[in-house]
């Protein structure tokens, strides 16, 4: 089973341990027991939580997985370090893409893959409120 995560980059401070909390026991709660691969990305402070619990709960039955939108992140040796947190890492087809719609053509394929998705919605605007009516749209 493929889960990903979908959510608003900026968060207040107050509510990040909320959603932490809830996250982690979702994660618990659906998918520790069960094979699972988690497809992830690296923007914004939702997708940190969402590495963060993945990180904390992984076992032997979970997969980490990074979807780049951009082959040359890779080379940054920041990214190299965080990327060994990783089992794997994906590069959609993407390199016919403008690079100001490789984020939102990576976030299109990671829904497509998807057999659960986990989102953090607060407000109707952004690539997060985007993604959710996408999946809702694709069923």
């Amino acid at each position: 089973m493929i889960v990903t995560f979908f959510g608003h980059s900026n968060m207040l401070e107050i509510e990040k341990k909320e959603i932490e909390i809830k996250l982690l026991k979702v994660i618990k709660e659906k998918f520790y027991n069960v094979e699972t691969i988690f497809y992830l990305g690296d923007y914004g402070s939702f997708d940190f939580i969402s590495k963060k619990c993945c990180l904390s709960l992984k076992n032997n039955k979970m997969k980490l997985v990074y979807i780049t939108p951009y082959l040359e992140k890779l080379e940054n040796e920041y990214i190299k370090q965080e990327l060994k947190l990783y089992n794997e890492i994906i590069y959609p087809e993407l390199e016919k893409v403008p690079k100001r719609y490789a984020i939102l053509e990576r976030n299109k394929w990671m829904v497509k893959q998807a057999d659960y998705i986990i989102f953090y919605i607060n407000h109707s605007w952004g690539g997060a409120y985007k993604m959710l009516e996408y999946a809702k749209k694709i069923k």
